[in-house]
């Protein structure tokens, strides 16, 4: 219960961010224009300047402006690291993929060397670290749910989901508290 509260709470707040950095030509030009009419015009026709003498009005406004560039640059930065993150997740897994299809598509279903658990350790610690900063709200749910159902697909071999289960039972929480997805039986 308490794990679904925080999904949703995760994805809401992701989702909220998101919407405003999606949104934020939309609404700049609008919060700008009211911000320097309600600066600079004096006969406005109501009283909705609070009382606030000019130069009060003035750093309001600039405190409003000053928290705009704020985002923008927020959207920036997460952008920039989202993209890096992606590109180094993406180039790790692409180091491994060939090796793991290859585990899986092995004859020898129930042989698994020293070689191999060091593969899937390696593979494991990338879905934690993908489920970290999914966690942390720098991966957007589309890709951690594309990346899930790539987890789901190696998990159908039972000689990985064993591994799993035993690094798992021994090693405790070291892959930052990540369920690793079962397929569905």
């Amino acid at each position: 219960m308490i794990e679904t509260v925080q999904t949703w709470l995760r994805d809401w707040s992701y989702g909220i961010k998101h919407a405003l950095f999606r949104n934020f030509w939309l609404f700049t030009p609008i919060v700008i224009s009211i911000g320097l009419l309600w600066l600079v015009n004096p006969d406005w026709p109501v009283d909705w300047k609070g009382g606030f003498e000019w130069r009060q009005r003035l750093a309001i406004v600039g405190g409003i402006l000053s928290g705009l560039y704020l985002l923008q640059r927020q959207k920036l930065e997460e952008t920039r690291l989202f993209e890096e993150l992606f590109r180094s997740f993406n180039d790790r897994y692409d180091q491994m993929n060939g090796d793991l299809n290859r585990l899986i598509d092995r004859t020898d279903k129930q042989v698994i060397t020293e070689e191999d658990k060091n593969l899937l350790y390696d593979y494991f610690n990338l879905c934690a670290e993908e489920y970290l900063f999914y966690k942390r709200g720098y991966v957007p749910p589309t890709v951690w749910e594309s990346w899930e159902e790539g987890m789901r697909y190696y998990m159908r071999d039972p000689r990985i989901r064993r591994v799993w289960e035993e690094d798992e039972s021994t090693q405790g929480s070291s892959y930052y508290d990540l369920e690793m997805p079962m397929p569905e039986e």
